[in-house]
């Protein structure tokens, strides 16, 4: 499996990409036999399961992102992609691993949907501000490694081969091995 970690300001600009056609018209899924423009979401924690409008999980996330306005960049995105050799997993086990990577990288508690193009991608979107205004960050070691490690054990329990690869993200190294609140970015 492969991933892709950035971060951003707003869910609605990312609701938008994911829900478009994307930048190679790349952006489709699958409802009732017929290949549909856009992304649909098949894994949540804000019951938005089979939503195709970003406007509603983009306003749940915007929530939770008002209550610590000082933060910059509160919004995680991670692109999961199967490599070539991964079997097509359905919606239900994607779900899953929506779920287990949440809890393994610490943000099960704050508002995430997962959104499916084709057969072998997603994205999991994440507001690292919580309902309650608690901000986290994955202390033990950076994002893609712990993304790596997660991905590592959600995906060998789903049978697909992890292949992990990381571009784009920022964040420091830390020494602690759990999440913890923080002030700001």
């Amino acid at each position: 499996m492969i991933a892709k970690i950035t971060r951003g300001k707003n869910p609605g600009d990312i609701g938008a990409y994911l829900h478009g056609p994307g930048k190679a018209n790349e952006h489709t899924y699958t409802a009732a036999g017929q290949r549909v423009s856009g992304g649909v979401v098949v894994g949540s924690n804000i019951g938005m399961e089979g939503q195709t409008d970003p406007r509603l999980w983009a306003g749940e996330l915007r929530k939770a992102l008002n209550t610590r306005p000082e933060i910059k960049n509160p919004v995680w995105h991670a692109s999961l992609r199967n490599t070539a050799t991964d079997r097509t997993l359905n919606n239900d086990q994607w779900a899953d691993i929506g779920q287990s990577f949440a809890e393994d990288m610490g943000y099960a508690k704050h508002p995430w949907v997962m959104v499916r193009h084709e057969d072998d991608h997603v994205h999991i979107v994440v507001n690292r501000t919580g309902f309650n205004g608690q901000f986290s960050i994955i202390r033990e070691c950076t994002p893609p490694l712990c993304a790596g490690n997660s991905l590592n054990s959600s995906s060998t329990q789903n049978r697909a081969k992890p292949k992990v690869r990381f571009h784009g993200e920022k964040w420091a190294a830390h020494s602690s091995n759990s999440a913890q609140s923080v002030n700001s970015d």
